[in-house]
């Protein structure tokens, strides 16, 4: 679970730094930032198995329009945070160095910050080269943890047991306190914080990349946390075509996977993703995978119709998508959902959202992550009651040429800085506009 992000110098980002809810919406105009924010935390997730040119060319745009903009080109550096409240489960961890866990067997530390430096340097004659400038894993203390004493339901998944950083990588120095061996060097690191031998200069990949799975619990645990992010952006097309019985069990972005991903789900999941759309969708009454040489989707309704995924509407289609995608995810894991107002009657698109309200408020076991990007007024409605997890995304020019995203949580009661906050009354002004157009 991500708790807060922070971005400086990637793509429409300027020193900007936003606390997250286990279910945020992200909603604003189109062109303000917000699918920004998601491509950064997809990139990040990106450099955990790739160098740094692949990682950026898999986002929107060349390499340097991911560099945020200046008035003479563009800045050689961005910088990432992210602090996580990890699962403390550690089955299938079979790293080398198991150090710092629990009593019970589990993560020691589940409050963890992590943080990533790029830059371009230039190699004469204009042609420049990406490396990693610095990186960072370390724990959260507990006296300075804010974000939990905010979040009391959440506390107990939190664990306060290592005191050093994980991982600290810098020009000249990699420090760190969990690996066993780093691989292709032939460094053996014994317990606890220990120098090691000069990173080269022009490190194309992270760490968390280059060691290889030759590290300690809590950064193999970060390496599951980033890779775990799903972010779905699906197409209509996508969905209503038939898959391959190798096209994977985890949601593809697009969500062209979708009857395989079904077909191998749980006897039980699938139960659950059925009875959310008898609920949202009065008259259906089950979902089933055809078999062959490839697997397709149908839906039957209460008169017995069947109805294949090629001739379901979008919105349909959409809202399967999205369920099976919420009802699969891990506890603890990120589920990004960009625009899930596109194709759905607004009265389902509520329902839907009441649906991401329930899942990310469990408490029996850490909840599942929901994180929307959204203009939709329906959402910010349906969240009147919860406004902490409304952020509300503007653009401003902080006296500069160039503007920046900006995104501002609901004003609160009592003293705040007005400057920094929304009231829920101005976002329904603003986004009142799109009200004749969502309901047409």
């Amino acid at each position: 679970m991500i708790t807060r992000i922070e971005i400086d110098g990637f793509k429409s980002f300027k020193d900007f730094a936003v606390d997250l809810e286990p279910l945020t919406a992200v909603v604003g105009a189109n062109s303000v930032g917000k699918s920004n924010l998601f491509e950064a935390l997809q990139l990040l997730a990106r450099l955990i198995d790739m160098d740094i040119l692949p990682a950026l060319q898999g986002g929107r745009g060349r390499v340097a329009d991911q560099f945020r903009r200046t008035v003479d080109g563009s800045l050689n550096h961005m910088r990432f945070a992210v602090e996580l409240l990890l699962s403390a489960n550690t089955e299938g961890c079979d790293v080398l160095a198991k150090d710092n866990l629990a009593a019970d067997g589990g993560l020691a530390q589940t409050r963890v910050r992590y943080e990533l430096g790029i830059e371009r340097r230039s190699l004469g004659a204009g042609v420049e080269e990406l490396v990693i400038a610095s990186e960072k894993a370390l724990p959260i203390h507990e006296a300075a943890d804010r974000w939990l004493t905010r979040h009391p339901e959440l506390r107990g998944f939190a664990r306060y047991g290592v005191e050093a950083p994980f991982l600290s990588v810098g020009h000249l120095a990699l420090r760190v306190s969990e690996v066993a061996e780093y691989d292709g060097h032939g460094y053996l690191i014994d317990d606890g914080l220990k120098a090691m031998g000069g990173l080269p200069r022009n490190a194309s990949a992270t760490s968390m990349n280059r060691l290889r799975g030759a590290f300690g619990p809590h950064l193999w645990a970060l390496s599951r946390e980033l890779r775990g992010w799903r972010f779905l952006q699906v197409g209509a097309m996508e969905l209503r075509g038939r898959s391959e019985p190798t096209a994977g069990v985890v949601l593809a972005a697009d969500g062209a996977n979708l009857p395989t991903v079904i077909a191998a789900a749980p006897v039980a999941a699938t139960a659950q993703i059925q009875a959310d759309l008898a609920e949202l969708m009065p008259g259906l009454r089950s979902l089933r995978v055809t078999a062959g040489e490839e697997f397709g989707l149908e839906v039957e309704f209460s008169d017995g119709l069947r109805l294949p995924a090629r001739i379901l509407s979008d919105g349909t289609l959409r809202m399967v998508a999205f369920l099976t995608a919420l009802r699969l995810a891990p506890p603890g894991s990120v589920v990004g959902i960009e625009e899930p107002e596109n194709g759905l009657y607004p009265g389902r698109l509520g329902a839907l959202v009441e649906k991401l309200i329930e899942a990310a408020s469990a408490t029996r076991e850490l909840p599942v992550q929901v994180l929307l990007n959204s203009h939709s007024p329906t959402v910010v409605a349906t969240l009147h009651d919860r406004p902490r997890s409304i952020l509300f995304a503007d653009v401003v020019r902080h006296g500069e040429p160039l503007r920046s995203t900006r995104m501002r949580p609901v004003r609160e009661p009592g003293p705040v800085d007005r400057s920094a906050t929304i009231g829920l009354d101005e976002i329904d002004r603003i986004l009142d506009t799109a009200r004749p157009e969502e309901a047409a």
